[in-house]
């Protein structure tokens, strides 16, 4: 499965993403709120990059869904592995993805 596809509308968007045995990690750009809320609510990963991309945040619980990671055992959110967090992490400026590389050169 490609990283990059392809999709009609946000549903088949949604059904790709799921239809995933792994599950780290999943982007959206949109402009839409919207849209935003839905692909959160129905999205099946553990990290939501929204209109950014990683890497992750210091504070945030690095977690995972299916075959990916450790299960989010790490520091001391460890114990909480079976509750299922995810993290969101999202900007509504206008850069391009590209202008937000962390590591641009």
């Amino acid at each position: 499965m490609s990283p990059i596809m392809a999709f009609d509308d946000l549903d088949e968007a949604l059904d790709l993403a799921n239809d995933s045995k792994y599950g780290l990690s999943v982007y959206l750009f949109s402009n839409d709120a919207k849209t935003v809320q839905r692909f959160v609510e129905g999205c099946n990963f553990g990290e939501l990059y929204i209109n950014k991309i990683g890497p992750e945040q210091l504070n945030g619980h690095h977690t995972d869904y299916r075959l990916t990671g450790i299960l989010g055992d790490d520091g001391t959110h460890g114990f909480e592995k079976y509750s299922r967090r995810r993290t969101t992490y999202t900007s509504w400026r206008q850069e391009t993805a590209a202008d937000l590389m962390p590591f641009a050169g």
